[in-house]
């Protein structure tokens, strides 16, 4: 049940779950021009990942990347969190399909809470602007960082990991 918009929108949408707050405070910080969050993650190098504690229980992973072509890179799923991936400066395309049409390659690994599926041509392709945020849950396969038209580029973006007990009933 991926959900995609922008920022605003998808804050309206969920502005009712206490817990998420502090996300979408943070989030439109992120995004926000000069802003100390903002400025923090536009100042990563190249394949640099910074872990930004926000609560107990819910943090951030700050990145800095290039996009590669999909046959570089697989699907993923996480079972205990779910990601807000939030893009700060640029666009990239992220792939998503349930993650029963995929075929796992490897096996879940608790630590870092997420499983391998091979890459799948006929999943849904999103284009993940400046501003804009994908939410994935634990059925959703994602395959992030991905090229927009075959283009490699260097992109910022946030990652909000969110205890996914606050969305099961």
């Amino acid at each position: 049940m991926a959900v995609f918009g922008n920022i605003g929108d998808i804050k309206e949408y969920y502005r009712d779950t206490k817990q998420l707050h502090v996300v979408f405070e943070y989030l439109q910080n992120a995004v926000s021009s000069g802003s100390e969050i903002n400025k923090r993650i536009l100042a990563l190098e190249s394949d640099q990942y910074e872990k930004v504690i926000l609560t107990e229980d819910i943090f951030a992973i700050e990145q800095s990347y290039v996009t590669r072509a999909p046959k570089e890179s697989f699907f993923e799923a996480h079972q205990k969190f779910v990601d807000f991936q939030c893009m700060v400066k640029e666009k990239e395309s992220m792939y998503v399909l349930h993650i029963d049409k995929l075929t796992q390659t490897a096996e879940y690994n608790q630590e870092d809470d997420y499983a391998k599926y091979g890459v799948d041509v006929e999943s849904s392709q999103l284009i993940v602007d400046a501003g804009d945020v994908a939410i994935f849950f634990p059925k959703d396969g994602h395959m992030p960082a991905m090229q927009v038209q075959g283009i490699p580029q260097r992109i910022y973006k946030t990652v909000v990991k969110v205890p996914y007990r606050y969305f099961s009933k």
